[in-house]
This record gives structure tokens, sequence and C-alpha cells, in this order.
């Protein structure tokens, strides 16, 4: 905590001023009473100066704010007064909590909450109004705490420089239910070279005998003719196959430091089906998750699929931005799929599939192609947070509508 610094209000300057003019006019013209006036209205400023600072020199601050959010969501910061006074209440204290963005663009906004009174050796918690904070890095910085009781004349200021992080994840939507069923569109765009495979079936491991219960689908016909008895294709277990996502956000041309409303919204959805799609795999599965982050250089989060994992991958996505630096260019398929290889492999990218795909020569190793998000196949597989909370136009009701309920309510009620 720093000492005490006091100022003087724009009201306190105007007083002055009019302090100064007073003993200017005493002393040209000799007169006894403007010297007495102004001799009494200099002690309402010293008043002032004395009774903030005791106040401010009084008050201990501790402040509570959350760390870990999500964009779009309500955030309300808290502080705690405490009167470490014996005697004499604390009045009219008023706190800034300075908050600064660091990533993915630098921004500085204050929140202010007010206290009226703090009782001696008592605390009270002083609230911020709510207030909505986009995606990013965040670092709460200075503290101070403020009072210009009683007259508001004289402003005194203590300061704390506490340092805490803060991180605003990109907010979650809804996946859809082509999201579920992507096994056979992406099989489709893998050119039919993989096989339609059900959520209860994962990658072909081996053959193995029929069993009474197996499913006929599963049958494999030639080596069953072969062997002149039945035999079914054994998968490994869905729940078990990873899955690795690459974020890629190249551009052709350097993101603008102020983009669009539309360009940006355009990020932050395919932002937010990434951090959608990284907690369903986190809820759903206790295999190994993976994200790769293309912006500018190679990021990756890798791990098993805990809240280690998830925190470190959205926390990449929050500090995300668009550069024209291509890394996967120069990237090849093990440096994107694991060792095992068996992990599902999903593109979220800026630009469309037939543009990077001739820019990307490891996307044609290793098989089928991955499945390959953009913003024209985005609207398939996610439902955006936006389109959540803002109703469709034709779920609101018209004027007419409208109109048309009032007699029907009352004459129900009549009835009743």
């Amino acid at each position: 905590m720093s000492a005490p610094r006091s100022h003087l209000t724009p009201i306190g300057w105007y007083y002055l001023v009019l302090l100064l003019c007073i003993l200017a006019g005493a002393i040209l013209q000799q007169l006894n009473l403007l010297m007495l006036l102004f001799s009494c209205m200099v002690f309402p400023l010293f008043w002032n100066w004395r009774v903030s600072r005791r106040s401010v020199a009084g008050i201990r601050a501790q402040r509570d704010v959350p760390h870990r959010l999500d964009a779009g969501t309500t955030c309300r910061t808290s502080v705690r007064l405490h009167n470490s006074r014996r005697r004499g209440r604390c009045w009219s204290i008023l706190v800034r909590n300075r908050l600064v963005r660091l990533a993915p663009r630098p921004a500085e906004q204050v929140a202010v909450a007010w206290a009226p009174q703090v009782p001696p050796q008592e605390a009270v918690r002083a609230s911020s109004p709510p207030w909505r904070l986009p995606r990013g890095i965040y670092q709460w910085q200075t503290l101070q705490v403020e009072s210009s009781f009683p007259l508001g004349l004289v402003s005194s200021t203590v300061s704390y420089e506490v340092h805490e992080p803060m991180v605003v994840f990109p907010a979650l939507g809804q996946l859809t239910q082509a999201w579920r069923t992507r096994g056979g569109q992406q099989a489709r765009h893998a050119g039919g070279s993989r096989r339609w495979q059900s959520p209860l079936e994962g990658e072909f491991f081996a053959l193995r005998d029929f069993r009474p219960g197996d499913n006929r689908r599963w049958i494999h016909w030639r080596s069953s003719a072969r062997r002149q008895e039945f035999v079914v294709r054994q998968f490994e277990a869905a729940a078990a196959r990873g899955l690795c996502l690459v974020v890629d956000l190249w551009t052709p041309e350097p993101a603008p430091p102020d983009g669009s409303p539309a360009w940006e919204q355009t990020l932050e959805d395919l932002l937010s089906f990434a951090a959608t799609v990284l907690e369903d795999q986190h809820r759903r599965s206790g295999s190994g998750l993976r994200m790769i982050l293309a912006a500018g250089k190679l990021q990756q989060a890798a791990g098993p699929a805990r809240s280690e994992t998830l925190w470190q991958a959205l926390e990449l996505l929050a500090g995300a931005w668009p550069s024209a630096g291509d890394p996967l260019r120069r990237a090849t398929l093990p440096e994107i799929r694991s060792a095992n290889g068996h992990e599902e492999l999903v593109v979220v990218s800026l630009a469309p599939a037939r543009m990077r795909r001739s820019m990307l020569p490891w996307l044609s190793q290793g098989g089928g192609g991955p499945l390959w998000v953009d913003p024209e196949t985005l609207p398939r597989f996610f439902q955006s947070p936006r389109e959540i909370r803002e109703p469709s136009p034709e779920s609101i009701p018209s004027a007419e509508q409208k109109t048309a309920l009032v007699p029907a309510i009352s004459s129900g009620d009549g009835a009743a």
C-alpha cells in the first residue's frame, strides 16, 4: 500500500481561485473584513484534507475477482474494505479497479465500486455494477481507494499494486446433430475411402469369430467366405479415440487491428466452436486431447482429457488473433498427428477448404483427409451463443398475433 496522496478536485480548484481573489482584494484594499473572511474559508479546505487523508489511511482493501470466466457472462468485482481505526467511521469510500487487456488487443478498463461508510474495526464489501468482457487475457493491476469526504474539495488516494491474472475464454455454444454424426460426413468428404462408422464403433482393430448378438453389418464377407464361417470386424471403443483439433487462423493479409464487426464475429464464432468442441471432448471422453493453434506460430496443448489440458487449450484460444504467417505450411504430418495415429483430425480454419488444401501438403497424407470446418460449413455443426440468446423472428409473435391472444385470454378467464 502506498502512502496517502491528496489533490484538489475540480470544485476545489474553483474554491482555491476564489480564496486567492479574496486574499488579493484584502491586501490591495487593506480591508480587515476580507482578511477575516479569507481566514474563515481556509479552514474548510484544511479540514477536508485532514478528514479524507485519515479515512483512506485507515482502510485496508482486498480484491475479490474471478480468474476464469466465459465471454459474454456477467462479471462483478468485489472489494473487501476493512476499517482498522478504533474510532471514527470512514465515509464515502470510492474504489477503482484497473483492468488491462494484454491479448489479443491491448485495452484498459476501470471497475468502480462505492461504499457509503465503513464502521470502525469492521469490514464491508463494495461491488461494482455487472459488466461483460470480451475474450482475452487480462490482468488486474492497480487498486485505488479514494475519498473526498466531507466537502468534496480535496481528494485523498491510496494505491495497492496487486497484480492478478484473469482469462476470459471464448463463449460456449451448442453442437448440432450433424457434429454428433460426423463420422459418415467425414467419410464422404474423404471420397469414400473410409466406411461409415456409427457412434458406437471406433477404428478397425482386428477380425474375430462371430458371436450371438453381433451386428450383422460387422460381418466381413470376404474373410467369412474364405474361412467358411462368419467373421466379424472388431473395433476399438469410440470413447478411446482421441481428438486432434487444429485451429488455423491464417489470413492472406495481416489482420486489421480494428476489423469490421462481421469479420470479428466470424472469428469469435470459429473460436467459440473450437472451445465448445474441446469442452465436449473433455466431458464425454476419457481419451487424449490435443489442440494445435496456428496463429503466426504453432502452439500446442496436449495431454489426457482432464481439466488442466482443457484450461491450457482454452487459454491459448483466449489470446488468439489471426496472422499472415503460415506455420502450417511448413508442418509435417507427424507434427500434426500423435505417434499412435488414432486421433480424429479436425481443422477449424478462417480460410475455405478449397483454398487451403492446395497450400498444406500434409492434408493429403495418411489416407482420408480431416474434417474441415470453415465459415461456410460452421452453421451445419454449431449454433453460436448469439443465436442461442437471440430468438428467431419466427418465434416472436407479431402485433396481430398478440392482439388475437387478448380476447382468448379474457374469455378463458371469464369461463373460469
